[in-house]
């Protein structure tokens, strides 16, 4: 086939493909709450709070229960000199007993939470626009 010699050559189209982002939500697995309350009351027991809950992905959570217990803890230790301290050392330490793992069950079920909705692919409408489909407007879909 000839083409006339004042035309442009025919435009060749050329596809790149961008790295691929790898499926995080594929890569999310579901915690155990069990776990995450034994962590919490066998290391509670030594003294350790929080690590449940980093367990669950709260680190920020695990790591203020950590601190903050044994600052509580430092202040009870003053208060031993007026004898308040044996009792409200105590009742810090029941505190987070009960509470670390009510928190660190909570922050599992979340977590399962956001696994299971990463994991579901989202409906779409009859007839209405896929993800990657062009919209009718020519622009992709987002």
């Amino acid at each position: 086939m000839t083409r006339p010699p004042s035309s442009p050559p025919p435009a060749q189209i050329y596809v790149v493909a961008g790295p691929q982002q790898p499926n995080y939500a594929a890569m999310l697995t579901m915690k155990s709450s069990g776990t995450a309350v034994v962590l919490e009351i066998v290391l509670g027991l030594l003294g350790i709070f929080g690590v449940g809950n980093m367990y669950a992905g709260r680190t920020a959570l695990g790591l203020i229960m950590m601190i903050s217990y044994w600052v509580f803890q430092g202040i009870n230790i003053l208060l031993t000199f007026i004898l308040i301290g044996w009792v409200t050392g105590f009742l810090t330490w029941l505190t987070y007993t009960i509470v670390g793992p009510l928190l660190a069950t909570q922050g599992v079920e979340q977590h399962n939470q956001r696994v299971l909705a990463a994991q579901t692919p989202r409906p779409t409408a009859p007839g209405g626009p896929t993800p990657g489909s062009p919209a009718p407007g020519g622009a992709g879909w987002q």
